[in-house]
């Protein structure tokens, strides 16, 4: 549980800093930014590198809360509850767009990926994974993270801003790489 704690950590740091204003974007604002800007909206109209960041949140989501209730302690099971709350936050659409505007793209990706959340969610409560399922979806989160950082540097470059990569961004690829070396060892449940 201590590399996921660390991915939640590298997820709320920097993974992007622009030099000439004191501007950083984690990765829930990386995939904003991405839906904003006309340079992330191009790419199509389920703006894939925006669904890519946060596809990293859901993943996150169902690893920390399937491997904090296989433990058999309430303290473990709360903590994994917390974390499912606290990740719910920036997955899910605001309320005002549920309310007022479920035709732009943005909210309705995000709508889609908190019924995907709870959906997953819901079933890790009922099955038990083994540990493929963490293997698998620790094997995800590289790519996904990598795409989204390096769309979101490509759109910095767009923007033409003098950008460094973040802590977070560097973080997250090392520990998600040994992330999937630890599960690729493992051979019990999660």
């Amino acid at each position: 549980m201590l590399v996921e704690i660390f991915l939640l950590v590298s997820v709320a740091l920097p993974w992007i800093a622009v030099e000439p204003v004191a501007l950083t974007a984690n990765l829930y604002d990386l995939a904003e930014w991405m839906t904003l800007h006309p340079a992330g909206r191009s790419m199509g109209q389920w703006l894939p590198l925006s669904l890519a960041l946060r596809l990293i949140l859901v993943l996150l989501g169902w690893i920390c809360f399937a491997k904090c209730h296989l433990q058999n302690t309430l303290h473990w099971r709360l903590v994994g509850d917390v974390i499912v709350v606290f990740l719910v936050l920036p997955i899910a659409p605001p309320i005002e767009a549920l309310r007022n505007n479920l035709s732009d793209w943005n909210y309705r990706q995000q709508l889609l990926l908190l019924i995907v959340y709870v959906i997953g969610i819901l079933l890790l409560m009922k099955y038990q994974p083994g540990y493929r399922f963490g293997m698998v979806a620790h094997m995800l989160l590289l790519p996904l993270g990598l795409w989204g950082g390096m769309g979101g540097q490509d759109l910095m470059s767009r923007l033409a801003l003098d950008f460094r990569l973040g802590t977070g961004f560097i973080l997250f690829v090392m520990i998600a790489s040994v992330a999937i070396l630890l599960e690729g060892t493992r051979r019990q449940v999660i």
